[in-house]
Parts: structure tokens; C-alpha cells; sequence
């Protein structure tokens, strides 16, 4: 995620201590099971801006890798920001350790987008480009860590560690290269301001995931086989004799030097060869080298490890791994080659049904078919809970049969549940989890009301974390009736500390809706309150859950300081229109607030425009009076002939004005003035049965022509898309076929058929040059 950061013109802003709205929103959605990684901003010092500051996200800032592959010469790049985070005030330190990890974005090759375009029916699809851009900021580091992030969650499904969005930030924090000397030794003795807990590091992680092992070829592949010895030497440990392995699992090969065998001399090396037998269709058993000769590890106690590949992917009927071993002394004198053989299973889980099209009810029945080694046990589970045993099996060697049971579904709440089966088999190799969607209906239809958000409090769309006693906020969040039928008058209470305070009434919320509800707030007492929002706090709508109706926050009301805080917050300047062009007046409104708790008289409020020769005072104007704990907005008028962006600056003072703190009476920021128009969409209203058949372009005007009533009728189209129909008909008999050509001089010719026999009892085709004025 990168959401950019609001202005901070004075350049001393270090960013949110991770309390703001958006930053509970992505605690909230790593409490989900989401991984939220974040870029960290770039201000180039220490500032952690936007859902950076969450708790629970992974924020990443940027190196510069010189482009080269060497680790040793990235350095952070020069705008990358850098931490602590500032203190959310409780007691975890080491939440504030932001950023967490680094990544390579400066100068990255990204895809450049085509320039937006509306489409009219009948006109070409726009292509998009096939350009590219180099690109620098933590928003192009952020990807690579995002897409590490994937690879972490593959892998832990695969191997079934399913770990959680906390557990993948600290295995991305304890595996990445260091860098830089210890900011916070008192609470970390490798996070750095700058880097982080280090540059991400792909070999680390997948170390930390699948562990150091895994080479197929131990020692080092000699495939010269050892010559023929004499005396058995060499005991097997592991893999236990006649055991039978599984594909896909990766095993250890392991044994020792027989005591007897010992006045033999000293053992230098223990040689391992491991092969399959196969049988080809029509063909006889054959044998092929899985790992070839090679040394293994140690000599009196030896481990060498290989991998059995999934023969069944690649259509191969496997029977049998075969490992061979030999050992040599000190005289160059080797052991009788020693044999061990092992059937080859598989453990596999498939589902037949249900197939989860249909909705469910009752007791319903799982059927399938599973594959195993020594038995085993048929598992599953609803979401992330915990695995039930549902049947246990028994057997030796390979298994192929199938399961079926009845799952009971008035068990669970209606609704749309992910149910994950799979097969641990009698040696703890675990298949790969089948999963199917079912979609419980046991209940009548009932509405089922919820929150699909959290409580966000703003002030003009601002997001607040606090807020002045006595000012007046709206207080949000987006609810979804999760149930199979409408809710109707659904009363929506707002309480603080569960008294109410405003209330109001959705008259309808179909199945599957999502609302925005506001409610208004204003806080009259001071320090932390309790705001909750309830819905349908009279339960005079039956639902089917109603332990979810109900959401809430603590919030903190802070005392308005005494005496006149003049102030300009976020999002007070807008202008009117939101574009202005060159040589039109437009209007800045600028919203003026006043903090304190005591009134302000006679403010004089000045505009100046950045020039080449600095700040010119442009207008001015006088607010006869603000009260304390209200806001006034202010108007300017002005005209620019130029267009690109222009640098304002607001400042507020006056004759009698005893302000608490000056530095918030001045603001600055900028206006873009440019001749280009942006529209919106504009929908094209035809009447019953009428379709569009072309949209003709006659020098930015042109013509719609329909299907209407058998005939083609007309419509004018103007410059910014609007339409109007016009009074007469092109053609009353067309029979189907219509072609337009439009050319650059502002016309079109057109061919269309009409429904009419001529004296060979053929169709007719009329042909005309179409232009603006054949609409009347």
C-alpha cells in the first residue's frame, strides 16, 4: 500500500504515532489474516506517514543497489524516510521500531499507462501503451517485499505452517542482512532508523521456512560408482528397513559404521547412490538414478538427504527407491555395496462431494476418494480453526480407497463457510488440503446485519484521532446485510458512553447491500469516551445473528485551549471549480478555524501569490468575527491567464488579535490552473427496445444513429458528450446493414438497406453523405 501523506509545508511533521483511522483499518485487516505491507514515505528524514504507522504493518523503506548485484554497495536512498515512529503511548517499544525492512526502488522499470479515454458504443476500444518508466520511492520497494510476502504465504501453505500476518512480519524482521549500527540497542541490537531490521532477504527466509537441508547431492556428486569391495561394513538407521516413502516428501538417508567392522581400519568416506524402478506402459520394469554417487556427511555416523520427486505429475508409474551404500578405509579398501529397497506410495486427498454450486442444509455427505501410507486419519476444518479428526483408518503399505461421512451442518451459523479436508497419513505426511465453499441455509430468510468497517470519526472528510469538546464531527462506518432477505427501518443508534446521541433510520437494505451511514457527534465532555454504534438496538428485526450488530471505539475529547487559536486544517482550501482554466475566474474558499474557546474580532485575512519576485499580496479580506470552537470561510476571487501550478499563501492577523500559538495563521499550497476540461461519464438515455447501431465523430461533435421502431433514427451529440435527440427519422424501413465512414473534413458517408424490392426482387442500399445539419 502507498496512500501518500498529507502536505507538511514547515517540514517538521514526523508522521502519525499509528492511532489515525486508516492505520486501525490495517490493524484491522492483518487481525483478518491480511499481510498489509506499506511503504514508509519520502520526505527523506525521520517520518513515518500514512498506514506505515499501523502496529501491524510491514513498512519498508528504500536502497539505492548502484545497479549492480552486489548487497555490499546498497546504501538507503537519499529520500527514504526513516524512524522511530512516534509513541502511541503504551508499553510495547518495539512498535515504534518503523521502518521494518528495506528493499532496492530507486531507478525501478515499471509500466508507464496509456492516457485515460471515454468510449462511446460503435467507437474503438482504446489500446493500452506498451511504454515504460523508471521510477524511484518506497512505493517501488514496496512490491518486492509484498511479493516476498506471497511467496512466504505459498510456502507456509505447502508445508502447512500456516502462519499468521504477525508471525511473517517477525520471520521478515529476524531474516533479512543487517545494516548500519544499532539505533535502539536498549530494545533491539540490529534495528537501524534508517534500514530497519536489514535488506530483505530471499536465501534467509527460505532457510528459516524449509531449513538448511534439502541438497540431493550431500558431498559432491562423483557419479564414478565406487569398484567392487569386500565385508559389510555399514548398518542403515534410516529409513527403517522395508518401510515404505512417499512421493514429494524429502528424506534422510542415515547409518552408521559397524563396531565389528572397525579393525577394518579407519572409514574415509561413505558413498550413496539412490535410484527408482518404473514400469512404462507395455513396456518392461526399468531403472533410473534419482542421486548418483555421491559422499555423504560424516563417516562413523553418515546422513546424506534426497528428495522423491511427485511421479504421478509427470505420468510416471514409480514402484520402488533403491539406496545403495558402500564405505572406504584408510587403505583404499571398500565394503560390499550394501542395498536397501523401499515402495514408493502416495498421499492424496480428492473431493467428489459436495461440489458447493448448490446451498446446503442438514446433515450433508462428504464422499471422496484418498490415498495412503500406513493408514492415517481424514481431518478437516471451517476457515483457520482447528483440525477435527473425522475418521481414522488402518492398514500397512499403500492404500487407495474411498471415505465418505456426514457433516452436520446446523452445527454452524448460516451463511458462507471455506471447509479444508485433507489426509495425514500413518507416517505424518500430511496431503494437500481440498477445499470447498458450502453456503448453509437452514434458517428462513432473515436479514443478517453487520459491519463490514470500523468507526471512523472526521471532521470535512478528515479522519480524525481526536478531536475538541464542543466542535461537531461525523462519525461513520459502512454496513452490509449479510442475510438472504431485506432489512427494512433498520434504526441505527449512536451512543457515547451508551447514552444516546443521535439516531437515525435506513427505510431498506437489500441481501447483499453494502450502506454508508454518518452520524453527527458533538462531544461535550473531555477525556477518553466510548463511542459505539448500534444497529437495530430495539431488536424489532429478526435476524439470523444478532451478536454482530453492535461496534465501538474509545475516542479522545480534548479541552479547547483559552483564549483564540486561530488555525487552517486539513482540507481547508478547495477551489471553485475544482480545475480552473487559464483567463476564467475562479474562486478560493479557505476554511478558517477557530481552536480556542474565546472569541476573534477584526481578522484580516491576505492572499498572496508566489512570483519571480517573491510573495505578492494578490486580495484581502476582513472576518468580522469567529466564536470559539466555530470556523468561518472565506472567499477570493481570482483570474490567471497561464496555466500550470501556482504557490498561494493564506495568512490571517489583525489590529486586536491575541492568538495562542501564530504558527498555524499561515498556509501554503498549491493550484493547478489548466485549459484541459475533465467530465465524467454521461449516460445515453434511448427509449424502450431502441439500440445504438453507430456513434459517428464529425470534428469533435457528431451523430448517434438507433434502431428504433424498425427504422434508424438520430441524435446529436455535442462536444462534451451531451445528447439530444433529434425530430427526424433517417430511414423508415432498414432492413439491417448500415456503414459509416467519417472523414476530416467534419463529414460522413454512410450506406445503409431498406426493406424494399426493386423490379429484380432485390433489396436496395442508399447511400448519403451524413453531416451536423441532417439533424433537425
Amino acid at each position: 500500500m502507498s496512500f501518500g501523506s498529507l502536505g507538511d509545508p514547515n517540514g517538521d511533521d514526523p508522521g502519525d504515532n499509528g492511532s489515525a483511522a486508516d492505520a486501525r483499518a490495517v490493524n484491522q485487516a492483518a487481525e483478518a489474516g491480511i499481510v498489509p505491507v506499506a511503504a514508509i514515505g519520502n520526505d527523506g528524514r525521520r517520518r513515518v506517514t500514512s498506514v506505515g504507522a499501523a502496529d501491524q504493518a510491514i513498512t519498508v523503506g528504500s536502497i539505492d543497489d548502484k545497479d549492480t548485484i552486489d548487497r555490499g554497495d546498497d546504501s538507503i536512498a537519499s529520500y527514504s524516510n526513516s524512524g522511530p515512529r512516534e509513541d502511541d503511548g503504551d508499553d510495547d517499544r518495539e512498535e515504534e521500531l518503523k521502518p521494518d525492512v528495506v528493499a532496492p526502488g530507486s531507478d525501478m522499470n515499471s509500466a508507464a499507462h496509456a492516457a485515460s479515454s471515454s468510449q462511446l458504443p460503435g467507437t474503438p476500444k482504446p489500446l493500452a501503451e506498451d511504454s515504460y518508466t523508471e521510477m524511484s520511492g518506497t512505493s517501488m520497494a514496496c512490491p518486492a517485499v509484498a511479493g516476498l510476502v506471497a511467496v512466504i504465504l505459498q510456502i507456509s501453505e505447502e508445508e502447512g505452517l500456516d502462519l499468521n500476518p504477525a508471525e511473517v512480519k517477525e520471520l521478515l524482521r529476524e531474516n533479512s542482512e543487517p545494516k548500519g549500527e544499532a539505533s535502539e540497542p536498549d530494545i533491539s541490537d540490529t534495528w537501524n532508523e534508517k534500514y530497519g531490521f536489514g535488506i530483505i532477504d530471499g536465501n534467509l527466509i527460505l532457510s528459516a521456512l524449509l531449513g538448511d537441508g534439502g541438497g540431493n547431492n550431500g558431498g559432491g556428486n562423483t557419479t564414478e560408482p565406487p569398484p567392487p569391495g569386500e565385508g559389510d561394513w555399514l548398518v542403515y538407521e534410516r529409513p527403517i528397513e522395508d518401510s515404505w516413502l512417499v512421493e514429494g516428501e524429502t528424506y534422510s538417508v542415515r547409518g552408521h559404521i559397524d563396531e565389528d567392522a572397525e579393525t577394518n581400519g579407519t572409514i574415509e568416506e561413505v558413498q550413496v547412490k539412490i535410484t527408482y524402478t518404473h514400469k512404462p506402459e507395455g513396456s518392461p520394469t526399468q531403472e533410473e538414478i534419482l542421486v548418483d554417487w555421491h559422499t555423504a556427511q560424516g563417516t562413523v555416523n553418515w546422513t546424506t538427504e534426497f528428495s522423491i520427486p511427485d511421479f504421478e505429475e509427470d505420468e510416471i508409474n514409480a514402484l520402488e527407491i533403491k539406496i545403495s551404500v558402500q564405505a572406504r578405509n584408510e587403505w583404499d579398501q571398500w565394503s560390499n555395496k550394501q542395498r536397501q529397497n523401499h515402495d514408493i506410495g502416495r498421499v492424496s486427498l480428492t473431493l467428489d462431494s459436495p461440489s458447493g454450486q448448490n446451498s446446503v442444509e442438514g446433515n450433508v455427505q462428504f464422499e471422496g476418494e484418498y490415498e495412503t501410507v500406513n493408514g492415517g486419519t481424514l481431518q478437516w476444518r471451517i476457515g483457520k480453526e482447528d483440525w477435527v479428526d473425522e475418521r481414522t483408518y488402518t492398514g500397512s503399505g499403500g492404500t487407495t480407497d474411498m471415505f465418505n461421512f456426514i457433516w452436520d451442518s446446523t452445527e454452524h451459523p448460516d451463511g458462507s463457510h471455506r471447509i479444508s479436508l485433507r489426509f495425514v497419513s500413518g507416517t505424518s505426511v500430511r496431503s494437500e488440503e481440498v477445499r470447498v465453499t458450502l453456503d448453509i441455509d437452514n434458517q428462513p430468510p432473515a436479514p443478517d446485519l453487520m459491519f463490514r468497517s470500523g468507526i471512523t470519526v472526521s471532521e470535512w472528510g478528515i479522519p480524525l484521532s481526536e478531536t475538541y469538546v464542543n466542535s461537531f464531527v461525523d462519525v461513520s462506518a459502512e454496513i452490509r446485510n449479510d442475510g438472504d432477505e431485506s432489512a427494512t427501518n433498520v434504526v441505527v443508534y449512536l451512543l457515547e458512553e451508551g447514552t444516546r446521541k443521535y439516531e437515525l433510520t435506513i427505510p431498506t437494505i437489500d441481501s447483499g447491500d453494502i450502506v454508508d451511514v454518518t452520524l453527527y457527534w458533538n462531544p461535550l465532555s473531555v477525556g477518553q469516551r466510548e463511542l459505539s454504534i448500534a444497529l437495530d438496538p430495539g431488536d424489532a428485526i429478526l435476524e439470523i445473528d444478532e451478536t454482530n450488530n453492535d461496534q465501538n471505539i474509545e475516542f479522545d475529547v480534548i479541552d479547547r485551549p483559552e483564549g483564540v487559536d486561530l488555525a487552517f486544517s486539513n482540507g481547508a482550501f478547495t477551489t471553485t471549480p475544482t480545475i480552473p482554466r487559464p483567463g476564467e475566474q475562479f474562486k478560493i474558499n479557505a476554511r478558517v478555524d477557530n481552536l480556542g474557546s474565546s472569541a476573534a474580532e477584526q481578522i484580516e485575512a491576505q492572499l498572496h501569490l508566489y512570483t519571480e519576485r517573491g510573495w505578492e499580496l494578490t486580495s484581502s479580506t476582513t472576518i468580522p468575527r469567529i466564536e470559539g470552537g466555530y470556523a468561518e470561510t472565506i472567499s477570493f476571487a481570482q483570474t490567471n491567464e497561464e496555466s500550470g501550478a501556482f504557490k498561494f499563501r493564506i495568512s490571517l492577523s489583525g489590529p486586536v488579535l491575541s492568538d495562542i500559538d501564530w504558527s498555524n495563521n499561515q498556509a501554503e499550497w498549491s493550484i493547478l490552473i489548466e485549459k484541459s476540461t475533465v467530465s465524467g461519464g454521461r449516460g445515453l438515455n434511448f427509449q424502450t427496445g431502441e439500440t445504438p447501431v453507430e456513434v459517428i465523430d464529425l470534428d469533435g461533435e457528431g451523430i448517434v444513429v438507433t434502431s428504433k421502431d424498425g427504422g434508424l433514427a438520430l441524435y446529436r451529440l455535442n462536444s462534451n458528450k451531451g445528447m439530444t435527440a433529434c425530430s427526424n427519422m433517417l430511414e423508415e424501413k432498414w432492413s439491417g446493414d448500415f456503414v459509416a465512414a467519417p472523414t476530416s473534413d467534419g463529414i460522413a458517408h454512410i450506406v445503409w438497406t431498406r426493406r424494399f424490392l426493386d423490379t429484380r426482387g432485390l433489396s436496395e442500399a442508399d447511400g448519403f453523405i451524413l453531416h451536423n445539419r441532417l439533424c433537425l
